[in-house]
């Protein structure tokens, strides 16, 4: 049984290793503007498959990762205060 709980645990290390390599792949220091374009270009492809175009205000803001003046998770918490600020 002990056996069985340390597999489990090193399951959750593991996937908490691959997301935050998976997001590291994503920061500024680690892409080139070109990379952050097709990074955008990809998300808001499959984001417009089941949703209304995003605001000028969001595209404002995923224009500032590509130009590498703010990072992802800055962007995402700006647009949830926003969305909350609204509700």
């Amino acid at each position: 049984m002990f056996n069985v709980w340390i597999y489990i645990l090193l399951i959750k290390v593991w996937y908490n290793i691959e997301k935050l390599v998976t997001f590291m792949k994503y920061l500024i220091s680690e892409t080139t503007e070109e990379e952050r374009r097709l990074i955008v270009e990809k998300a808001l492809a499959i984001s417009l498959t089941g949703a209304d175009s995003p605001s000028q205000d969001v595209l404002d803001l995923v224009n500032d990762y590509i130009e590498g003046r703010k990072e992802l998770e800055e962007i995402q918490q700006l647009i949830i205060n926003k969305y909350k600020e609204v509700a």
